[in-house]
Protein backbone atom coordinates (compact mmCIF):
# COMPACT_ATOMS: atom_id res chain seq x y z
CA UNK A 1 0.00 0.00 0.00
CA UNK A 2 0.56 3.59 0.45
CA UNK A 3 0.21 6.26 2.66
CA UNK A 4 1.26 9.99 2.99
CA UNK A 5 1.59 12.46 5.14
CA UNK A 6 1.82 15.89 4.13
CA UNK A 7 2.39 18.63 7.50
CA UNK A 8 0.67 21.93 6.77
CA UNK A 9 1.74 23.36 10.14
CA UNK A 10 3.26 22.26 13.08
CA UNK A 11 -0.11 21.38 14.40
CA UNK A 12 -2.36 19.93 11.02
CA UNK A 13 -1.40 17.58 8.89
CA UNK A 14 -3.09 15.86 5.46
CA UNK A 15 -2.97 12.00 5.57
CA UNK A 16 -3.71 9.63 3.27
CA UNK A 17 -3.88 6.22 2.23
CA UNK A 18 -3.78 3.44 -0.39
CA UNK A 19 -3.88 -0.30 -0.62
CA UNK A 20 -4.62 -2.02 -3.68
CA UNK A 21 -6.91 -5.16 -3.62
CA UNK A 22 -5.72 -7.99 -5.75
CA UNK A 23 -9.16 -10.25 -5.10
CA UNK A 24 -11.88 -7.42 -5.75
CA UNK A 25 -13.28 -10.05 -8.41
CA UNK A 26 -13.43 -12.81 -6.42
CA UNK A 27 -15.01 -11.67 -3.49
CA UNK A 28 -16.57 -8.17 -3.78
CA UNK A 29 -14.37 -6.18 -1.98
CA UNK A 30 -12.79 -2.88 -2.90
CA UNK A 31 -9.73 -1.34 -2.68
CA UNK A 32 -9.64 0.60 0.51
CA UNK A 33 -8.69 4.54 -0.07
CA UNK A 34 -8.52 6.97 3.05
CA UNK A 35 -8.04 10.64 3.43
CA UNK A 36 -8.34 12.78 6.81
CA UNK A 37 -6.60 15.36 8.46
CA UNK A 38 -4.37 15.43 11.86
CA UNK A 39 -4.93 18.01 14.22
CA UNK A 40 -2.12 17.86 17.12
CA UNK A 41 -2.14 19.51 20.56
CA UNK A 42 -0.52 19.84 23.31
CA UNK A 43 -1.12 15.95 25.06
CA UNK A 44 -3.85 15.56 22.24
CA UNK A 45 -4.19 13.91 18.56
CA UNK A 46 -7.83 14.34 16.45
CA UNK A 47 -8.37 12.40 13.56
CA UNK A 48 -11.06 12.87 11.22
CA UNK A 49 -10.99 10.72 8.39
CA UNK A 50 -13.30 9.65 4.97
CA UNK A 51 -12.67 6.26 3.49
CA UNK A 52 -15.03 3.28 2.06
CA UNK A 53 -14.01 0.85 4.92
CA UNK A 54 -16.11 0.41 8.04
CA UNK A 55 -13.06 -1.44 9.72
CA UNK A 56 -10.07 -0.83 11.91
CA UNK A 57 -7.78 -3.69 11.68
CA UNK A 58 -5.32 -4.63 9.14
CA UNK A 59 -7.05 -7.55 8.47
CA UNK A 60 -10.40 -6.14 7.98
CA UNK A 61 -9.45 -2.79 6.08
CA UNK A 62 -7.25 -5.18 3.46
CA UNK A 63 -9.63 -8.45 3.03
CA UNK A 64 -12.87 -6.48 3.48
CA UNK A 65 -13.49 -3.15 2.42
CA UNK A 66 -17.22 -3.65 0.22
CA UNK A 67 -17.67 0.49 0.36
CA UNK A 68 -17.63 1.39 -3.64
CA UNK A 69 -15.98 4.72 -4.11
CA UNK A 70 -17.81 4.76 -7.26
CA UNK A 71 -21.65 4.59 -5.82
CA UNK A 72 -20.57 7.18 -2.82
CA UNK A 73 -20.36 4.39 -0.61
CA UNK A 74 -18.11 6.38 2.09
CA UNK A 75 -17.75 6.85 5.80
CA UNK A 76 -16.54 9.01 8.43
CA UNK A 77 -14.49 8.23 11.58
CA UNK A 78 -12.81 9.96 14.16
CA UNK A 79 -9.95 9.24 15.94
CA UNK A 80 -8.48 10.15 19.27
CA UNK A 81 -5.62 9.68 21.21
CA UNK A 82 -4.08 10.83 24.20
CA UNK A 83 0.01 11.14 25.46
CA UNK A 84 0.31 10.28 28.87
CA UNK A 85 3.32 12.24 30.51
CA UNK A 86 4.86 10.07 33.21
Amino acid sequence: GLAIEYNINKKISLLGEYNHCFSKIQNGTYSPISIGINYETYNHTFQLIITNSTQMSTKGVIGQTYGNITKGELYFGFNMSKKIIL
